[in-house]
């Protein structure tokens, strides 16, 4: 299996050597990962503040973890930028028959192009969670529980697989980079 799978982490390797050359794709995964994060914080102490001058500070520990899920949903919607231009690029830049006539199997080059549309922003995704975290800690002193934690790292990734592989299958069956995003949308 592993030989059968070793192929598609080659796409994978050079899709995402791609995306990091990029400027218009990485300048967002940062602002979103890095810059995004402390607005959240902001956001979460001017919430928590005003909601605890009603005298109603149940609702600020409620709205913590929502923001730490919001956190983690924003660098993910880059993927669909890349995921939406991973075949249809392909085809703009006439660089998908190179791909067709190799020996890859359909399977492995749907594969190749879904693991590089969700590795770098599934990992900024979670980097900008552990930012939100520390941030989140250092103001006001509050940890997640580990279930809490590992549910929202969980649905991030879920999130993800689903926004992207439906994007990737739209990539896939659309001829321009405008009709992948009509469809998309």
């Amino acid at each position: 299996m592993l030989n059968q799978i070793r192929p598609a982490f080659v796409i994978t390797r050079r899709e995402v050597r791609d995306q990091f050359r990029d400027w218009r794709i990485i300048i967002p995964i940062i602002v979103l990962t890095l810059v995004f994060p402390y607005l959240m914080n902001f956001t979460a102490r001017q919430l928590v503040n005003f909601v605890e001058s009603y005298g109603a500070p149940v609702i600020g520990d409620r709205l913590i973890p929502f923001l730490l899920m919001i956190v983690g949903f924003f660098p993910i919607s880059i993927s669909l930028v890349i995921a939406l231009e991973s075949f249809v690029g392909e085809k703009e830049r006439h660089s998908i028959e190179p791909l067709i006539s190799s020996p890859l199997q359909n399977w492995q080059l749907y594969f190749g192009k879904l693991f590089a549309s969700l590795t770098p922003p599934l990992l900024a995704a979670y980097l900008g969670i552990c930012v939100y975290l520390v941030g989140v800690y250092r103001q006001i002193g509050w940890v997640p529980e580990k279930t809490l934690l590992i549910q929202i790292l969980a649905l991030t990734a879920v999130q993800a697989l689903v926004m992207v592989s439906g994007a990737v299958v739209i990539s896939s069956q659309t001829t321009s980079t405008r009709a992948a995003n009509l469809l998309a949308s």
